[in-house]
Formats: structure tokens, C-alpha cells, sequence
């Protein structure tokens, strides 16, 4: 059987899937949705069994049925999850509602293009009136290329059964732009003229839109709006030989980001890359490629950069404009960068295979980021060859830390804090047998590649926590002692951590030890920038009872307010000024007032470093409450340090103050 029986009662409620939703037109042409999965595409599965197959198409198949004494024709659209039907009914009134409201345009068309039939969604799609398909210049109002394709594919279409598609854009003035797929076949249908073909336009806009919005979010970060890394690095790798000569990539890190995100939570955070990615793009011109890498990392690719001479202007602006005071939710936030920057020319020699000079780029932009981050005061950097040896002693270094930290090869020792009457405190410091090979800065060069590594500050911590219970050990077996008190280092990268208070304390407790009894050193050097991030963590120590030392105190730029503000109980002064002082006024000069200004603060004044008899009675001299340094003990295990507690302690008072 070629033709099925349907009745227009029938053929009205047939189904038309869209998207995986059923729905059904009723017998006026509106449009009653459906729940999915409901039995009518079975149904009209069913009804089209025995149907004839006029045209098909990758997306669509035409079927002939029989209403009544009428020819009819279903277009069924296999692209949903369920198959979806469209009744055409030619010379039915009846039948020109449905034909109208099909969400296809239907045209059959002579082979000299003149229109038989039309629907008005073909108008609609192709922007044109009815009156335009009754002769057969309606197609030379489409795109030039377009009109061209679709004559080639109607005379290939007259000698072959084979449906062709075109894809194409129409636009007109003042109107959105349409995107169709046209079918274009001849119209097998027995009985009828073999020089007759049906078109059949599908409106891709909104398929279109989509595509676009998926293009769009897979090359694009979510958050900022900004090119994602692939696509960033996609786009270097694509640029012609003369702009990839002529451009210079800088990398951009935001400093203390971490702590940000752990100290007001994420949402603080997202805002604070929202921000940066707005002013990042406000360095940028026109040309220029702005990219978010991930993380709390950006870049920028400037083009038109001719030189390396043109490299530090480029750093000036966009650290210019990328630094300053944020307020977010009531923060106020210092948005500080590090900046990279890499120009093309190190590309050029060797010529690089496709697809990698965009990473050796990004790379050696990131090796100049790392110098700048780690160079205070520094806010960017210019990559040279010299930094690629210093890459490999970088990494040198890395593998000599993961290396101790897996073997947990490190012991505390601790150094003397000499007072008046002796021993009053010992500093715990990092001794690592065996030594160090590729850290020529000794055991602070250690520490410094230690806190940037994965899980580098988790490795502080267990020093810190080792330090306290050995020396809890120690004083729980020597009562004698038990009015010294320890001080410890801490990094700014711990105190950012939300749980390092209660972590502490924990561990004071478990040695058996009272807060009062350590005291914690934080650098001078780490209030300089957003030191509101530790407000929080300095505040809570002091309130548990544990003493503060600004370290390394003169060499840094922290604020006198934030120093009062803090209520610091001891200022060490740093060993630069203890070295210089005999023999430089202005050092000499600058020790007085800062032994002057912990006493205005009501604040124990601590000299490191004090390595001679000369340095040490100029200390007492100055008033200066604590001595450490070499002259009196080098750092040792606590059981060697018992010794000379005991026995010689009472040298100390051979550099006690005549005068001041």
C-alpha cells in the first residue's frame, strides 16, 4: 500500500516534536503543549508505516498520504528525541492553516524557479513577500552566493534522486540576521511533473544562537568574560609570521589572592577577579588579547611591541592600572600584582613546530612573573636568557625540597635570647643534616622555596608544631627553666590560613605549655600589604595570650599606626643596623630611634646578629633589652643548649649598660 487513510480530525492532532517536547495543534492551528514522553509520536509512528516516501533529507523525510479524496503529505523532522509531523494539505482552505503554521518553510518550484506552492514560513525565512514567488526572480533576491549555490543544486537535483543541503545566512536591513538549512530534492511523486522540486527551509537561529553561546563558553572564562587559556593560546599560535614578530605576552598574578578567598570567602574573591579582569582590559587596546588562565592568573598579548625597549613601558601601565585599593562587601582589599612579561623574539630562534610557541611564550612570560613575585618592591619583570639557567636551579631546588620533605630530614634547633641575667628565651630555628646542595642562601633560602610549594605551608606548620613540642619536652625535664620562653617564626602564608590559630594553640596545649609562654615573630616586610587579611589572625593571638615580634624590624615599610594598632610586644631590630653601626652614623643613628620608639610603645627592643664584644656593649649601650647572635651560642639541639644555660649564662653581664 502506498497511501493511508487519514481524516482531517486526524491529521490536525498529529504531533510536532521540538527539542524533546510534544506537541499537538488543534483544529484551529493553536499550539497545546504536551508532556514528553506521551504516546503520540508512537501513534504517528504507527500512522506513517505504510506511508509512501516522497523526499528526504538528512533531518526530514517527506511522506505522500490519502485524506479522504484528498492527496496529503506529512513532513516528518528526525532530529528530536522523538519524531515530529507536519500535515500539508494542497488545495484544502482547511489545509492552509496547518501548511502556515509549520515551523518549516515549504516550497515546490519549476525548474525555471517559478513557485507552484508556498508556504508563509518560507516567506518568512527567505524575506520574501507571496507575491515574489510567482515568477522566478524571488531567488535573485537572496545572498549572491547563496542564489548561486541553490541553482547548482536544483540542476544536479534534476538528474538524481539525492537530496542536496546549503546552509545560509539571510540578512536585511533592520531585521535579525536568519541562518536556514535548505533541502533541496526533486519531487518523485508518481503521477506528478518530474521538472518540479521541493525546498524546504529550517530555521537554524536559535540552533545558531546556541552554537554560539557553547563556542562562546568553551573559549571563554565563565566568571570575567575573559579568553580562557586554550583559547588564548590558540590564538597566539594562529597569528601570521609578522604579527607574531611584533608582540610581547605579559603574565599577571594577583598577590595574596589565596588569602582572600580564605579570609572573606570565595564570593569576595570572584568579585576581586571581576575587578582585576576589568582593569586589565582597560590596559589593553583594541588589537590586544585579554585571557584569564585560571586561577588568579591573567594575560595580556600586546601587539605592535617591536623591541625589548618597548617592554618596560608595557609593565609601567599595566601595573599602573592594575594596583590600587579595592572595596568589596566593605573590604577594603590592595589588588597587587606580579607581572612577566616575554617578547616574541625568543620564539623566532629556533623556529618552533606549530602549536608550541604560544607555550614557550606563556612560559618564559611565567619565569619573569616568578622573579617578580619573589623580588619585594619589584612589580615586573623582563624575561632574559639568564633566567632560563636560573629555571634549572630553580627546579634543582624544588627537587632538593620534596626530596627533604618526603624524608622529613629536618630537626629544630633553637638560639639564646640573652638578657641582663642571661637566658631569658630561644628562637627555634630549621637545622637540615646533611646540609643543603642547590640552596646557597642556607635554610631561609630553603624556607622561602618550601612556602610556595604544594603544600608548602602545611610543611611550616609541622616545623612550627615540632619546635613547640620539643621544646615542651624540654622544659616538662628541666623545671629550672621554666621561665624562658620560645620564640617562633611564622609566615604571612600561615597566618593567612584560616584554622593556623586554633592550630597553635592546639599545639601549645598539647606541649604542655602556656600561650604566654611563646611568642610568634612575623616580619616586618608582610604588614606592608594587605595586612588586614592578618588582622584577623594577630588579633585572635594576642587575645589567646601569645606575645608578637615584628622581625627583621627596619627593613620593610610597615605603617607606625599598624604597628601601634597591632600592640606588637617586641621589636627586633634587623641585623643590617647591628653589623653597621660601629662604623656608619647613619645605621648608628637609625638603631637609637628605633630602640627610642619601642620604648615610647612600651615594647622589648631585641638586636640579632650581635657577633662581636664591640656590637654587643654598643647594645647595652643603647638600651637595647635582648641580645642574640653568635657571640653567644650558635643555634643547637636543646639538651647542648642546657649546658650552657647553666654554666654560662652569667657572661651576658659583661655587656650590661654603663650609660646610655
Amino acid at each position: 500500500m502506498d497511501t493511508i487513510e487519514l481524516d482531517l480530525e486526524t491529521l490536525r492532532n498529529l504531533c510536532i516534536d521540538r527539542g524533546g517536547e510534544a506537541y499537538v495543534y488543534s483544529k484551529h492551528g493553536h499550539l497545546v503543549k504536551k508532556s514528553k514522553g506521551e504516546d503520540a509520536p508512537a501513534r504517528i509512528s504507527e500512522l506513517l508505516r505504510d506511508a509512501q516516501l516522497v523526499s528526504r533529507s538528512d533531518n526530514s523525510l517527506l511522506w505522500k498520504v490519502a485524506v479522504r479524496q484528498n492527496v496529503g503529505y506529512l513532513l516528518q523532522n528526525r532530529s528530536g528525541k522523538y519524531p515530529s509531523v507536519a500535515a500539508i494539505l494542497p488545495g484544502s482552505d482547511e489545509s492552509k492553516g496547518l501548511l502556515d503554521i509549520l515551523p518549516i518553510g515549504i516550497l515546490q518550484i519549476r525548474k525555471d524557479f517559478t513557485a507552484v506552492a508556498a508556504n508563509d514560513r518560507a516567506g518568512f525565512l527567505l524575506g520574501l513577500d507571496q507575491s515574489d514567488f510567482h515568477n522566478g526572480t524571488w531567488i535573485d533576491r537572496l545572498p549572491q552566493t547563496a542564489a548561486g549555490e541553490l541553482r547548482s543544486m536544483v540542476s544536479v537535483a534534476d538528474v538524481s534522486p539525492l537530496p542536496f543541503q546549503l546552509s545560509i545566512e539571510i540578512h536585511r536591513p533592520h531585521d535579525t540576521p536568519r541562518y536556514l538549512d535548505l533541502t533541496v530534492s526533486r519531487d518523485l511523486r508518481a503521477g506528478l511533473r518530474a521538472d518540479r522540486f521541493i525546498i524546504t527551509a529550517l530555521d537554524r537561529g536559535a540552533e545558531y544562537r546556541v552554537r554560539t553561546k557553547l563556542q562562546h563558553t568553551a573559549e571563554h572564562d565563565p566568571l570575567t568574560g575573559l579568553l580562557n587559556r586554550g583559547s588564548f593560546s590558540a590564538g597566539i599560535n594562529s597569528l601570521d609570521e609578522n604579527r607574531m614578530n611584533n608582540l610581547a605576552i605579559a603574565f599577571v598574578d594577583l598577590d595574596q589572592f589565596k588569602a582572600v578567598n580564605d579570609t572573606w570567602g570565595h564570593a569576595v574573591g570572584d568579585e576581586l577577579l571581576k575587578v582585576a579582569a576589568l582593569r586589565l582590559q582597560r590596559c589593553a587596546r583594541h588589537s590586544d588579547m585579554v585571557a584569564r588562565l585560571g586561577g588568579d592568573e591573567f594575560a595580556i598579548v600586546a601587539f605592535n611591541c617591536p623591541n625589548d625597549e618597548s617592554l618596560p613601558a608595557l609593565g609601567e601601565k599595566i601595573a599602573r592600572r592594575m594596583n590600587g585599593d579595592v572595596t568589596i562587601d566593605g573590604h577594603q582589599i590592595a589588588l597587587n600584582t606580579s607581572i612577566g612579561i616575554a617578547h616574541s623574539q625568543w620564539c623566532s630562534e629556533p623556529k618552533l613546530p606549530d602549536g608550541q610557541c604560544a607555550e614557550r611564550l606563556m612560559s618564559f612570560a611565567d619565569e619573569a612573573m616568578y622573579v617578580a613575585k619573589r623580588s619585594r618592591g619589584k612589580r615586573f619583570h623582563i624575561f632574559q636568557e639568564d633566567l632560563l639557567s636560573k629555571r634549572d636551579q630553580r627546579n634543582h631546588k624544588r627537587e632538593e625540597y620534596r626530596r627533604i620533605q618526603e624524608d622529613l630530614s629536618v630537626t629544630p634547633v633553637f638560639q639564646p635570647i640573652v638578657g641582663l641575667n642571661g637566658t631569658v628565651g630561644v628562637e627555634a630555628l630549621t637545622r637540615i643534616p646533611g646540609g643543603l646542595e642547590h640552596h646557597a642562601g642556607g635554610i631561609e633560602d630553603f624556607l622561602e622555596t618550601a612556602k610556595y610549594e604544594p603544600h608548602g605551608v602545611q610543611f611550616l606548620n609541622k616545623l612550627c608544631e615540632t619546635a613547640i613540642d620539643a621544646f615542651g619536652r624540654w622544659l616538662d625535664a628541666s623545671p629550672d627553666f621554666t621561665a624562658i620562653k620560645l620564640n617562633i617564626n611564622v609566615d604571612v602564608l600561615q597566618l593567612y590560613q584560616p584554622d593556623f590559630v586554633a592550630d597553635l594553640l592546639a599545639w601549645i596545649k598539647h606541649a604542655k605549655l602556656q600561650p604566654e609562654h611563646v611568642c610568634v615573630e612575623i616580619t616586618e616586610t608582610s604588614l606592608e600589604n594587605n595586612v588586614q587579611l592578618l588582622v584577623g589572625s594577630i588579633r585572635a593571638l594576642k587575645s589567646a595570650g601569645v606575645r608578637l615580634s615584628i622581625d627583621d624590624f627596619g627593613t620593610g615599610y610597615a605603617s607606625l599606626h599598624r604597628l601601634l594598632e597591632l600592640e606588637f610586644d617586641q621589636i627586633k631590630i634587623d641585623r643590617i643596623y647591628i653589623s653597621n653601626a660601629l662604623r656608619d652614623d647613619k645605621h648608628r643613628g637609625v638603631l637609637r630611634s628605633i630602640v627610642a620608639l619601642g620604648r615610647a610603645a612600651s615594647m622589648e627592643v631585641l638586636a640579632e646578629g650581635v657577633e662581636t664584644e664591640e656590637q654587643a656593649r654598643f647594645c647595652r649601650e643603647c638600651g637595647i633589652d635582648l641580645l642574640q647572635g653568635f657571640i653567644f651560642q650558635k643555634p643547637a639541639e636543646l639538651q647542648e643548649l642546657s649546658d650552657y644555660i647553666r654554666t654560662e649564662f652569667q657572661g651576658a653581664g659583661r655587656y650590661a649598660s654603663t650609660g646610655a
